[in-house]
């Protein structure tokens, strides 16, 4: 991921020339730049300050995202546009840097100093004044603190003249959607508001996040705010809608805590109520810490303060626990430790966590001795409800030092290969299994095992390595379709143990299941010894005949009914697999191949029901993606759901890129026409009203 990039400035310049300078048409564009910001929300942040005590002007412009391109665009020449108001006494730095955060200069851009009012780019400072704009930034990022759509109004980083600027270039542009526009707008050409606000001549909505019709908001009235956007009579924070008075609605932001508060409630940072909270005595005292008259926060779980009683809160800082000594109780982050005394409660030391988890380890002490706390937050830093140990019966000293081992790494290194081996051959194989049993992902760890195994009976003809591959083979049978290539292994340890008949059923179940890379079974030398063999001959031959003149081999009855019988998020989560392995036929295909060999025969009408099934199952909701959509869009195998589900997701898109609204129209079109397929009445009803009632076509103001 990229890091932030920058432009940070210090320019001596007297008052009067500052003021002059102010009036330029290129200070107007960086006022249009910094309300573009705004109105796009893009999470850039200026700092435009003048000092007079010092004559002169700072400026750091921290850009979310961008290029060497960036760097060189409106407000760099606005910057550099102030050269024309300088004198001989001037003197400061304009530096542009691909990584604000680190400030090496390695990854400036440009490095202009001002001498005598002239600027001259060194790209590379001397010492003396790199220490400068080391020390001027680290006190300007102090100021970056929140959003800046709420900074910019509410405190002084940026000039009042370019503040009073953008808030005329905002209500021009409510102006000019409320006179010139708001009557056009209809439901495939809504008007752009702000931020991630349409309106489509029905109604305010916000396509992305949950999309969700603001019926509530008055368009005439709704004006962008920090939080979202609010009308007269009511606030928007993302798609949540509260009636309060906009005026009386606050946002309080430390770094990432964020809260709300209006004069009857408080509401956590997704806009949503926090029961019991306090508005006229609540406050957010910094990041992950905020308190009421009744109650602690820690990041946002709710304490009673009559559960702690007298107390005081210590943040031990980055990476490390938030902890509450109190008179009835000691908290760690929002989990009370039980078993603790709290009046002799002591922390000796917390260790640095480990490097490949965020763990907290403590070492601490009450009235019946030294104890350890354990917490394993997994792989993020959420500090919310993870299993908390206390350990005492333990030998403590040496728990911290296989600890710091861990944490950095001290630990003794594994190949690969002997990782893999501890995995499978571990105790908690089965349930590791039974966890995962139709994961691609692990069954292609155990295919990977197989064939380290048979390598290495290649080298030492170990009989064993070949009992291990069939002994984690048995476990894991039932599920091994999943992965075909594991029948090319199990052929192979077969044909080494001489078991012919055995070794030609995992070919079979090769070629039933799809095994890709089934042209190399008939080359492989370590299956020669199947080559006289008859059924081993039919096999080949049915290759030659059935799936060799395929691109993909059919998907087979056997194949849809082990489909079937899994859970619809674990056919999900195998369906590009399966729809890349095999040829998935339409069911005009189906009826065609029916009548052209067994027109009545049953079976067919099996088939065909067990792909009805496959494809309702894959696109029963929208956590399937877009290229399979498109891959199977003009099927009539596809259900109303699909059709429906990718409406809904190009609709969120056609707001940002990609598909446009009237690719929307004719998906649309598309579920009317697969509703018109349905024959059962009371399924097409059931369906047709769950259409009509969903967020999009109120939005849309549409039926079905």
């Amino acid at each position: 991921m990229s890091q932030p990039i920058g432009i940070i400035a210090k320019i001596k310049i007297a008052e009067s020339d500052y003021k002059n300078y102010l009036k330029t048409k290129e200070v107007k564009q960086l006022a249009s730049s910094m309300f573009d910001s705004i109105k796009h929300t893009d999470r850039n942040f200026y700092i435009f300050q003048y000092t007079k005590k010092e004559q002169t002007l700072y400026v750091f412009i921290y850009y979310n995202y961008g290029n060497s391109e960036t760097l060189k665009g409106i407000e760099f020449e606005s910057l550099k546009s102030i050269q024309s108001f300088l004198t001989a006494e001037s003197s400061g730095y304009l530096i542009g840097t691909l990584d604000c955060i680190n400030l090496d200069q390695e990854d400036f851009h440009y490095a202009y100093t001002l001498e005598k009012g002239i600027w001259t780019d060194h790209k590379k400072l001397d010492e003396t004044r790199y220490k400068e704009v080391l020390k001027d930034t680290d006190r300007l990022y102090k100021l970056l603190d929140g959003e800046f759509s709420d900074k910019v109004f509410s405190s002084r980083i940026v000039d009042t003249t370019i503040v009073k600027r953008i808030r005329t270039l905002q209500e021009k542009h409510r102006i000019e959607n409320l006179v010139n526009r708001l009557h056009e707008a209809s439901p495939y050409k809504p008007l752009y508001f702000f931020g991630n606000y349409y309106y489509n001549g029905i109604c305010i909505y916000n396509p992305h996040q949950r999309l969700t019709a603001l019926l509530e908001i008055d368009p005439h009235t709704f004006i962008q705010k920090p939080y979202g956007g609010a009308d007269d009579k009511h606030v928007v924070i993302d798609n949540i809608v509260i009636a309060t008075d906009p005026l009386k609605f606050k946002k309080l932001q430390k770094l990432e805590s964020v809260f709300y508060t209006s004069s009857e409630a408080v509401y956590d940072y997704k806009g949503h109520f926090i029961p019991n909270a306090d508005p006229k005595t609540f406050k957010l005292e910094q990041e992950g810490i905020a308190e009421d008259a009744n109650y602690i926060y820690i990041f946002n779980t709710q304490i009673p303060k009559v559960e702690v009683g007298e107390y005081k809160i210590i943040d031990y800082g980055y990476s490390k626990p938030i902890i509450i000594y109190g008179e009835k109780a000691i908290y760690l982050n929002s989990n009370k430790l039980e078993q603790l005394n709290p009046s002799t409660f002591e922390i000796l030391e917390i260790y640095e966590r480990s490097h490949n988890t965020f763990t907290h380890l403590i070492k601490a002490k009450d009235k019946d001795g030294v104890f350890i706390i354990y917490q394993k937050l997994g792989l993020n830093a959420s500090h919310l409800n993870t299993p908390i140990e206390v350990l005492r019966d333990i030998d403590i000293e040496q728990t911290i030092i296989e600890y710091q081992k861990t944490s950095h790494n001290l630990s003794e290194k594994k190949t690969n290969e002997e990782k893999l081996i501890d995995e499978i051959e571990g105790d908690d194989f089965i349930e590791q299994y039974n966890k995962n049993k139709h994961s691609l992902d692990f069954l292609l760890k155990i295919n990977n095992y197989f064939y380290q195994c048979f390598q290495k009976w290649i080298k030492s003809k170990d009989k064993a390595e070949l009992d291990k591959i069939l002994k984690t083979y048995h476990i894991i049978e039932d599920t091994a379709w999943v992965n075909p290539h594991l029948f090319h292994h199990t052929a192979c340890v077969y044909a080494a143990l001489g078991e012919i008949q055995k070794a030609t059923e995992e070919i079979y179940k090769a070629c039933l299941f799809g095994y890709e890379e089934i042209k190399a079974i008939w080359g492989d030398e370590d299956l020669v010894i199947l080559h006289s063999d008859p059924y081993y001959k039919e096999l080949q031959q049915y290759y030659e005949t059935n799936i060799k003149i395929l691109p993909t081999p059919l998907i087979t009855t056997e194949v849809l009914i082990r489909l079937d019988a899994l859970s619809v998020e674990e056919i999900q989560s195998l369906a590009y697999t399966i729809t890349k392995r095999f040829l998935i036929p339409d069911k005009s295909h189906v009826l065609l191949m029916q009548k052209s060999n067994s027109p009545n025969d049953q079976s067919w009408e099996v088939y065909l029901s067990l792909l009805q099934s496959f494809f309702n199952h894959v696109f029963k909701n929208s956590t399937f993606s877009s290229s399979l959509y498109k891959k199977f869009k003009d099927y009539e195998l596809m259900p109303v759901s699909g059709h429906f589900e990718q409406f809904k997701y190009q609709f969120s898109h056609a707001h940002i890129a990609g598909p446009t609204l009237e690719d929307c129209r004719r998906t649309l079109e598309k579920v009317r026409a697969s509703l018109d397929r349905i024959q059962n009445a009371q399924e097409k009803i059931a369906i047709t009203n769950y259409i009509n009632q969903s967020e999009i076509m109120k939005v849309l103001g549409e039926q079905v």
